[in-house]
């Protein structure tokens, strides 16, 4: 009895160390304090979009375009994601955002997300499409502080589909509702310091990204008379945020390896002593 007890326990335990070895984040996060290269302008002659290091947020160009209807605003475009969704994983989008004094003018009342499967053709005509609330877009008006919303996309797939592209048209629905009312990119410019994927609203709700401090400055003694000063090196505020640290995750990653083949190893031991030696003593 003793024996099938200790088995049983042994059983769990490498049950238990692989499902966490295999655990899904409830969220994926695109953290653009930092430059993240996976996404861009849609359109690379009409959407600037490009990582502003002053800002800590990427930088997108407001423009008016009459014959593509892009009135004072910007598509953006992720690319080569690995986003595994459905109506139940990573279906709330939440983004930081705020504009500049021009782009504040924009009525921002066009608001689309448009996202390619894996298997599906990257053109636009293949792209499958959700319209975002219009009051959540129209918030960006006149914010220059930085704002956060949450959209729910509302996966259609039940079962799980990986969406590899993923587009956003923050746009004004007519030339005149822009706050340039003439073609050309002078509508002013939208900073976003992050795009995440979550689970559950209440996921989207708690998360919240953490900004560069500054580094506290080191009084600087007086130099004496025949002393001259020295220069000093000047240090780069370290950036901490909400995406994981890509070290830190190998080390967690080696970890659980380390535990479950402790456990692998542990009950193997334990089946040779309580299960072959008896046996073979019998025998």
């Amino acid at each position: 009895m003793l024996r099938k007890t200790i088995i049983c326990v042994l059983l769990m335990l490498m049950v238990f160390s692989l499902s966490f070895s295999h655990a899904e984040e409830s969220y994926v996060v695109y953290d653009f304090t930092e430059p993240e290269y996976n996404w861009a302008g849609e359109n690379e002659n009409l959407d600037y979009f490009a990582y502003d290091d002053d800002e800590l947020a990427y930088m997108g160009k407001l423009y008016n375009v009459n014959w593509a209807r892009r009135y004072g605003g910007v598509s953006i475009q992720g690319n080569e994601l690995d986003l595994d969704v459905s109506s139940t994983q990573k279906r709330f989008l939440k983004m930081m955002v705020r504009v500049d004094e021009v782009g504040a003018q924009n009525a921002f009342d066009n608001f689309t997300a448009y996202y390619w499967y894996d298997e599906d053709p990257k053109d636009p005509n293949s792209a499958h499409y959700v319209d975002l609330p219009k009051d959540c877009a129209t918030a960006i008006s006149g914010a220059e502080e930085y704002i956060t919303l949450i959209f729910d996309l509302g996966w259609e797939n039940e079962t799980v589909e990986k969406v590899t592209q993923f587009r956003l048209d923050i746009f004004t629905a007519s030339m005149d509702k822009a706050a340039v009312q003439t073609d050309g990119a002078h509508c002013g410019e939208i900073f976003i310091r992050y795009i995440g994927f979550f689970d559950t609203m209440e996921d989207a709700e708690n998360f919240e990204i953490v900004l560069p401090t500054e580094v506290p400055k080191t009084p600087t003694p007086e130099p004496s008379e025949t002393e001259q000063p020295k220069q000093t090196a000047t240090t780069k505020p370290v950036t901490t945020s909400g995406k994981q640290d890509k070290d830190d995750k190998s080390d967690m990653e080696s970890m659980v390896g380390i535990v479950i083949g402790g456990v692998v190893v542990l009950a193997v031991v334990a089946i040779i002593l309580i299960v072959v030696l008896p046996k073979r003593r019998k025998s």
